[in-house]
């Protein structure tokens, strides 16, 4: 392992265990005003309202959820509007509703995270303000089938807050939850949101013009899932890592069964700068009812993953995937079993396309792709420095595999072209060892033109 993701990782660990401090900032003390309840976006002509004022309390032991919903709904009624939620933990033993136009909005304006110890003891006070605005949800524990914690309809906004499940479980395993955040219009954003510890994050099903920016936080099950968007969704630096709990359960939980980004159908998804740590996988493309995805992923990664990619199925114009960077190896494996991750998987009934240009692969998994379906898969100005000894770097079952202009760092073997392999064009590629193809397939390969010791 590289120095610099031993320290990297080894900080992140200690965070989260420790509680050295919040990996984030939170500027929620200066942003709300003198008076109060009050809001500093107060001027004429603008519908913003302070849960205050309909009897809020945000100490983090009387129910807010009547008054929270009772703003929303006022803010509704005015034809929209913002709703603020001052500094405090807001206790929601309900869910709540974000009407078409609404804004619910808290203290935080950027990217935040906590560790256990800054969460509690105790409530929100003056000695103590530096938490922000965090939401404790509570209801339907032991279940994944309810109703989600926060629905949103059209053209609406959830920003600047913390949502925390207090009664999760750190010490056994975690239970079921319902969805936090459920989008079913179109153009719903969520900003500067830390989903602390659900058991499901986001899902934006039917979400068509999405915008999910800002968002941090360790979902334990399943952090985004995105299907039937019909139009051009976007996720930006959205962080998953396990900064709540590391227990075993947790950790076994997550590496064995989490899932960080699942898109089903998705009409020109983007995704820019977005990260998983320590899940089965960190990016998975599924084909549902409503269809496959097809996008562009823009300076990806996943790390300390099972899989970084599963590829079930895309659909043209396929998956453009760009300066991603990709690690699995046994990072939380069950004792006793034996774990041979492998970071890209693309499945037998694959028959889409997908191309990763200027990737880096690293680790110790026992493939960087294994690669089977019908389709097209194609690696470009990619950087492999991952694998093991006994086995090939990209093993390609079947379909169709372009290997142009890659580094090859192993001095093992590094393809394995399967007998159903239909296509493949391997050219201008540096091996740092004599060249090792096992070529079982029909086909003649030509090697003159990359370049070995």
């Amino acid at each position: 392992m590289a120095m610099f993701d031993l320290h990297r990782r080894n900080f992140l660990f200690a965070a989260a265990t420790a509680g050295v401090g919040s990996l984030g900032a939170s500027v929620g003390g200066s942003l709300t005003a003198a008076v109060p309840g009050a809001h500093p976006a107060h001027s004429p002509g603008l519908n913003a309202h302070s849960v205050r004022e309909f009897g809020a309390v945000g100490d983090g032991q009387h129910d807010d959820t009547d008054a929270i919903q009772k703003t929303l709904d006022h803010a509704d009624k005015q034809g929209g509007g913002i709703v603020f939620l001052p500094r405090g933990q807001y206790l929601i033993g309900g869910s709540l509703h974000i009407a078409p136009d609404v804004v619910l909005e808290g203290s935080f304006r950027g990217p935040v995270s906590h560790v256990q110890a800054e969460i509690f003891p105790g409530p929100i006070s003056h000695q103590n303000p530096r938490r922000g605005t965090m939401l404790l949800a509570t209801r339907d524990k032991g279940s994944d089938r309810g109703q989600a914690f926060i629905t949103m309809e059209n053209n609406s906004c959830l920003a600047g807050v913390c949502i925390y499940y207090p009664d999760q479980n750190r010490v056994s395993r975690p239970v079921p939850y319902p969805w936090t955040i459920r989008m079913r219009g179109v153009n719903c954003t969520v900003d500067n949101v830390e989903l602390l510890n659900p058991w499901q994050g986001i899902n934006a099903t039917g979400a068509s013009r999405h915008l999910i920016r800002n968002v941090v936080g360790q979902p334990l099950k399943t952090g985004i899932y995105v299907d039937n968007c019909q139009d051009c969704g976007r996720i930006e630096n959205v962080h998953f890592i396990p900064i709540w709990c590391q227990s075993q359960p947790t950790r076994e939980l997550m590496f064995h069964e989490g899932e960080a980004f699942v898109f089903g159908r998705s009409d020109q998804q983007y995704v820019l700068d977005s990260f998983s740590l320590c899940y089965h996988a960190g990016f998975r493309f599924i084909e549902t009812k409503s269809g496959v995805c097809y996008g562009s992923f823009l300076g990806i990664g996943a790390d300390a993953s099972w899989h970084a990619l599963v590829i079930e199925q895309t659909r043209f114009p396929g998956l453009l995937i760009t300066n991603g960077l990709f690690a699995s190896f046994n990072a939380w494996s069950l004792p006793g079993h034996r774990i041979d991750p492998v970071q890209v998987v693309v499945s037998p009934s694959f028959h889409g396309t997908v191309r990763f240009v200027n990737c880096s692969f690293w680790e110790q998994p026992r493939h960087v792709a294994r690669v089977a379906g019908s389709g097209t898969v194609g690696f470009s100005d990619c950087r492999f420095s991952a694998g093991t000894a006994d086995t090939p770097v990209l093993d390609v079952d079947s379909g169709s595999i372009l290997i142009n202009g890659c580094e090859f760092q192993q001095k093992a073997k590094q393809i394995r072209l399967g007998k159903n392999v239909r296509q493949a064009v391997i050219t201008g590629n540096l091996f740092d060892g004599p060249i090792q193809i096992d070529n079982q397939s029909k086909l003649k390969i030509d090697t003159s033109s990359n370049n070995a010791p």
